[in-house]
């Protein structure tokens, strides 16, 4: 069985199909509750009904529509929105064993709604959109937690923001997102890896339908795109894509639509949490229940 790499992708890019990308409070705390829910896994702390929320230390800055990501039990956090004029490259990172925060290397690009994760101890950080030209970008840049610098990689083969991002085998997959051109809602289905050893990208089979603000995860060497928004409506579908034969599958669907879920990977089972629930559109009916995907009885 192939393995794949312990990454979490969050998928809740809360974008609008407008002008002016956002993320509600609501779909911001579902996405945080899946990263929770992945470090406690890391700790191999069990999740039981008795448990309790509590309130940890805030991050220095406030934002949203940030990267969150996780490796060796810290938790980092990489640039955002703030208000309506400002975007951030700032970095920062979580210690959960002291409830500490502590301020890293900004990224060399400020952007929101971009997407990150962790291969090989690196992170990187993909694409978004950059307030200052009010245009998606394909820019790539790496952060070593060890050296606490940035460098800059090979950029997607096409610019993107509010796009999934998985990791299998060292390799990292980006799927769909709002591309350059087309107007506000450019919906893309395509889907590009990249291998961190050689600096290269390379195209890979499309996904079945196009979409933006889906979550994204990987289990047991396959990567899944969760939910999302086609600029027509929110979906519930899920799709699974095999890296072995480059070829995407349509899997159960869940149980509601929900644009800019949380998801995770935890015990085996994928799980989406929160979004938008509302089929017409990504920005109402928010929801609180969460739903867990069992690959192997595509239940």
């Amino acid at each position: 069985m192939r393995t794949s790499a312990k990454t979490l992708s969050l998928g809740a890019h809360s974008v609008r199909c407008a002008k002016v990308p956002r993320r509600t409070p609501e779909a911001r705390l579902a996405a945080c509750a899946v990263a929770i829910l992945a470090l406690a896994g890391v700790h191999a702390r069990t999740v039981t009904a008795g448990d309790t929320w509590t309130t940890r230390a805030p991050m220095p800055t406030g934002r949203s529509n940030y990267v969150l990501a996780e490796d060796n039990g810290i938790l980092y956090a990489a640039g955002g929105y703030v208000g309506t004029t400002s975007t951030l490259a700032t970095l920062e990172a979580y210690d959960p064993v002291s409830d500490t925060w502590t301020t890293k290397a900004s990224m060399p690009t400020a952007r929101h709604n971009a997407g990150g994760a962790f291969v090989g101890g690196i992170l990187y950080v993909v694409g978004g959109f950059d307030y200052a030209t009010w245009q998606p970008i394909a820019t790539v840049e790496a952060y070593d937690p060890t050296t606490d610098t940035w460098t800059t990689k090979q950029p997607m083969g096409a610019a993107r923001y509010g796009h999934g991002v998985a990791v299998v085998d060292g390799t990292l997959y980006v799927m769909g997102g709002i591309g350059a051109g087309g107007g506000s809602c450019f919906v893309l289905n395509t889907v590009e890896a990249y291998d961190p050893v050689t600096d290269t990208w390379t195209a890979r089979a499309s996904m079945l339908t196009a979409r933006v603000d889906l979550g994204a995860g990987a289990l047991d060497g396959v990567v899944y795109a969760v939910g999302g928004f086609s600029c027509t409506s929110s979906l519930a579908t899920i799709e699974a894509f095999d890296p072995a034969t480059n070829a995407w599958t349509t899997r159960a669907s869940m149980s509601t639509v929900r644009s800019a879920p949380g998801v995770g990977v935890l015990n085996g089972l994928l799980f989406a949490v929160g979004g938008g629930g509302v089929a017409t559109g990504p920005y109402t009916g928010y929801l609180a229940s969460a739903e867990a995907f069992d690959a192997a009885t595509d239940t």
